[in-house]
């Protein structure tokens, strides 16, 4: 995702759960914010669905909030958002809840018609998320109150990407939507020939997304016509990033692609030992990525690998990268915090719980660094 990637695996393992969370806790043994002056906000997932505050600098867990909902799966498969002192996160038991980012205390909850797995973004003091119900929605992200909704086509799966005035989602009826964020109205959609469950990167003037018809498109981000697509072997999974007139992205075919922005055509491809849901990062002149045989991945912007480390499960979430460290979640149940440039760990941190979505990285300067955005402060 380019934001908090969900995970197709995930999705298909819902059927077979059986034991969902049924009492509500949050554990504040430690309210003070971290001494290192960063968190690491991340999300366990399936029989413990808990929202983890980890101190960036050294691992250690300042706060925890357990999601429940009586009689509802509960899982957390999108990334936590922070904007304005919030902290947002989505769960699948229909429900978008707002913290306070530093203490972790409950502020407020916005129920949807069906589940989410979208990551949800704040702008302008609005927050938009797309949901199961096929619904862009856009809420006050101070009060949680419904300022406009508009109904799609399909399930909207992938993170919502701003700019230009616009709202851009992918839904599962393989299009791409351009909504107006003051109140909704439709500016255009694209129509692509698979679900898209990748998130949108808008990057001068153009949109690019991946579809599960395997290719890339590359589409005017004012009016929605294509400028190129670029055509893989398999499903995209994984939200592009764009840096410098290059646009990467993982595939389901186990390769990592640089792709001309201004041609279409491809520069090069990395292959991996397993399929690449994660969204790649860019930073400092190096390429940070997740893939299905259980590895992070450091490749230069000529597609050579610098290094690579080995969790314990697969890494479908996308890297943070912050100041020379590279934050990875796996389904192992750990966080992982690594040397940027040579892939040592530094710290580790295991939840209760698998973890498919990227972390957020925030400190007391109201910062904030995601996954799938090149590394950049939001």
């Amino acid at each position: 995702m380019k934001h908090q990637k969900n995970t197709l695996f995930l999705l298909l393992s819902l059927f077979a759960i059986s034991v969902y969370n049924t009492g509500c806790n949050k554990d504040s043994a430690d309210q003070t914010f971290v001494p290192s002056g960063k968190i690491v906000y991340a999300a366990s997932t399936f029989n413990h669905t808990t929202l983890y505050a980890i101190d960036a600098e050294v691992g250690k867990k300042l706060w925890e909030y357990t999601v429940t909902n009586p009689n509802q799966p509960t899982q957390i498969y999108s990334s936590p958002t922070v904007a304005n002192g919030f902290l947002y996160v989505a769960s699948y038991s229909k429900r978008v809840y707002a913290l306070d980012a530093r203490t972790g205390a409950y502020k407020w909850e916005y129920q949807t018609g069906d589940t989410l797995m979208s990551t949800p973004m704040v702008a302008n003091n609005v927050l938009f998320i797309g949901s199961g119900d096929r619904k862009v929605t856009a809420l006050n992200a101070a009060t949680g109150m419904l300022k406009w909704s508009y109904t799609t086509g399909g399930k909207i799966y992938g993170s919502p990407t701003i700019a230009n005035g616009l709202v851009y989602c992918g839904a599962l009826d393989g299009k791409v939507y351009a909504n107006d964020t003051a109140k909704g109205t439709l500016k255009w959609s694209f129509q692509t020939n698979g679900m898209i469950y990748s998130s949108p990167a808008e990057n001068n003037g153009v949109v690019y997304v991946g579809s599960f018809d395997g290719s890339l498109y590359a589409l005017n981000a004012l009016t929605g016509v294509k400028v190129w697509s670029y055509t893989t072997p398999a499903f995209i999974y994984s939200s592009p990033t764009v840096k410098d007139g290059v646009v990467y992205f993982g595939c389901f075919d186990k390769k990592l692609y640089a792709v001309n922005t201004a041609t279409g055509s491809k520069k090069w491809e990395f292959p991996t030992g397993g399929v690449i849901g994660s969204s790649p990062v860019i930073d400092n002149g190096i390429i940070y990525f997740g893939s299905y045989d259980n590895k992070v991945y450091a490749v230069d912007l000529n597609g050579v690998q610098k290094w690579s480390f080995s969790t314990n499960d697969i890494v479908e979430a996308s890297p943070v990268v912050v100041n020379g460290t590279v934050y990875i979640t796996s389904k192992d149940h750990n966080v992982y915090a690594l040397d940027a440039a040579t892939g040592i760990q530094k710290w580790s941190y295991t939840t209760a719980d698998i973890i498919g979505a990227s972390p957020v990285v925030a400190d007391t300067s109201a910062n904030v660094w995601y996954s799938g955005i090149s590394g950049h402060v939001q």
